[in-house]
């Protein structure tokens, strides 16, 4: 089992009183006292509390990615430059939190982190078995793409006839929605909903040359629920109603 301790880390004394926030263990330790408790941690998740210059909170991070790589580590700083939030979460922060801290969104992150580490040390579910790098292959995403990132796309791909929750999708990337809609955008360029659609308008595209199949179980089994939404979806996306397309299959 889990210990779900919580290690704060901070470079400066902490304002932040994350014993009332997340009301778990927390044990603090700052930056300068702390070297050998770092190597010889056993908490769950990590805490970084970083108001020092932008590049030296980064630096930071990569070092406690790099002792610890499996530890999540939620940043929590003064700095909120979509340089900085970038930077942060391709050095392998989880999620990032900027001043002053909305303690109900912190701890609502911790729990969501802490829950699905559970998840995969008590059932070893796909998400921890995910080669990150045959994904990006098979996929073909530039290696720019977080590993986060990778991980939401691996599990909308695999989930694609199902319902489609934004909470899920984010959980399994370890992030916070707002963070992780706007990452994911920047590097993907539209928005996962729509990157969703498009993958379920793609496996559409497949199941309707099949003759066995007619447009509704197409629609089905692509992950529509309403006919009329799948026929406007895939005519905004290809140019032609879906029976159009097959009869242009049909045709050829």
């Amino acid at each position: 089992m889990l210990s779900k301790k919580i290690l704060v880390f901070f470079q400066v004394e902490s304002s932040c009183d994350y014993c009332k926030f997340l009301d778990r263990i927390v044990e603090y330790c700052a930056e300068e006292k702390c070297q050998e408790r770092l190597r010889n941690m056993d908490a769950d998740l990590i805490i970084l509390d970083c108001d020092f210059e932008m590049g030296s909170c980064v630096d930071l991070l990569k070092k406690l990615k790099l002792m610890h790589p499996g530890t999540p580590v939620i940043v929590v700083t003064g700095f909120g430059s979509e340089d900085f939030v970038i930077n942060a979460f391709r050095n392998g922060a989880r999620d990032i939190f900027k001043r002053p801290v909305n303690g109900k969104e912190l701890r609502k992150t911790v729990d969501t982190i802490l829950w699905l580490r559970q998840e995969s040390f008590e059932k070893r579910n796909s998400l921890s078995l995910i080669n990150i790098e045959d994904a990006r292959e098979k996929l073909r995403l530039s290696d720019d793409v977080p590993e986060n990132i990778v991980r939401a796309i691996v599990y909308i791909e695999n989930n694609i006839s199902s319902p489609m929750n934004l909470d899920k999708i984010a959980g399994e990337a370890y992030m916070s929605k707002f963070h992780f809609c706007r990452i994911f955008k920047k590097y993907v360029g539209i928005t996962p909903m729509q990157f969703a659609i498009n993958m379920r308008l793609k496996k559409a595209m497949t199941l309707l040359q099949r003759a066995d199949l007619s447009i509704s179980a197409v629609a089905l089994k692509s992950g529509f629920r309403d006919l009329s939404e799948f026929n406007k979806q895939f005519k905004r996306l290809y140019g032609s109603s879906p029976s159009a397309f097959r009869e242009s299959i049909r045709a050829n």
